[in-house]
């Protein structure tokens, strides 16, 4: 996993640029990606933490990035559990779910990168954060309809943990 850390201390470049190429899912643009994760440097120096961040990354995890000139992502048989969780999310109403239950309810109550700070992962915590609470609210009302109660249960209390004064997530919870 990437973990972040607050305050003074930076967050490894080469795990920077690999977070946020996946929480997008198609190659991105050099330029864009270089100006998003070093926003605060001059032109000449976000392109240079970005060439330094991606040497580091070809070095330790050859086969992990994939691009040419213009554009640059993760190799596409690299699995990110953002996105796999993204489209169980909006499966949840045709998946078995059996006994993957607490599984489910753990994933979803995760939040993305949680002491990271940095610009552009903002609005993808935000989206992530609606969607978790729509997935255990849906995963709630799909166990109450099949009579799995303490399951239930176990998804409300984790919508409602997240997001303690949404009214859907309390009233599938009473």
């Amino acid at each position: 996993p990437i973990t972040g850390t607050m305050g003074s201390i930076r967050i490894n470049p080469a795990k920077r640029l690999i977070a946020f190429l996946a929480i997008r899912e198609r190659p991105q643009a050099r330029d864009f990606t270089a100006f998003s994760l070093w926003s605060d440097a001059s032109d000449d120096r976000a392109a240079a933490s970005f060439r330094n961040a991606i040497w580091k990354i070809r070095e330790r995890a050859p086969g992990l990035l994939v691009g040419d000139a213009a554009l640059i992502g993760l190799a596409p048989d690299v699995s990110v559990d953002y996105h796999q969780l993204r489209v169980t999310a909006h499966a949840l109403g045709d998946l078995p779910i059996g006994a993957n239950v607490q599984r489910l309810v753990d994933a979803f109550s995760k939040d993305l990168l949680p002491e990271w700070y940095d610009d552009w992962i903002v609005l993808a915590r935000a989206r992530w954060l609606e969607l978790r609470l729509h997935a255990l609210e849906a995963l709630a009302d799909r166990l109450i309809e099949e009579g799995r109660f303490m399951d239930a249960i176990d998804a409300a209390v984790a919508a409602v943990s997240i997001e303690p004064l949404r009214e859907t997530s309390r009233r599938i919870l009473i």
